[in-house]
């Protein structure tokens, strides 16, 4: 009995670490006027995976079709003339985004933020992303996703699931807005 007790104990603790919540807000009331571009802004983070999740995530967003998807790269210049210091975290402010859209004529950004967790036993990677109008800097939908993996082999592995989790959230959204766009 006591070697049952010890397993199921040591089996829901585990699965409890494992627990950790999503998140997906929105503004439901929200059209835009015409959004044709949107700009994945270098995500913020754990500097062992910043540039991988920028690039990833926005890679996942290509299965969408209704935006032109485009990566920090594509508008270099306007991030150099905002961004002169990186806060502590590496993260753009919402009115640094919203200054980068006005100089590149970007409507809406993507603002990421990526972190990952390994205590030895259990492990876990996290992606809070937010989708940002930078005409008036209001936050139109954010998505917080851990990998949800019971198991895994590496934060990468972790970190990389959870991206595509976030970035599902963010294609129904993208989805969403399009399709009010076009009843306009």
């Amino acid at each position: 009995m006591g070697k049952i007790s010890a397993s199921v104990l040591v089996m829901a603790v585990f699965l409890a670490g494992c627990a950790n919540p999503s998140y997906l807000k929105k503004v439901d009331n929200f059209i835009p006027v015409k959004w044709e571009k949107i700009v994945v802004l270098p995500f913020a983070g754990d500097e062992r995976f910043t540039d991988e999740a920028t690039s990833l995530f926005a890679m996942q967003l290509l299965d969408q079709k209704d935006f032109i998807i485009l990566e920090p790269s594509a508008i270099q210049d306007s991030i150099d003339k905002v961004v002169v210091n990186k806060n502590s975290r590496g993260g753009i402010t919402i009115s640094e985004a919203q200054r980068i859209g006005q100089l590149a004529n970007i409507k809406a950004v993507f603002l990421g933020d990526v972190t990952s967790y390994n205590n030895g036993i259990t492990m876990n990677g996290f992606v809070t992303v937010r989708l940002i109008d930078t005409d008036s800097g209001r936050i139109i939908a954010a998505s917080h996703k851990p990998s949800g993996l019971l198991f895994g082999w590496s934060e990468h592995q972790a970190v990389v699931v959870a991206i595509e989790r976030t970035a599902k959230d963010m294609i129904g959204v993208l989805k969403d807005i399009a399709s009010k766009s076009q009843k306009l």
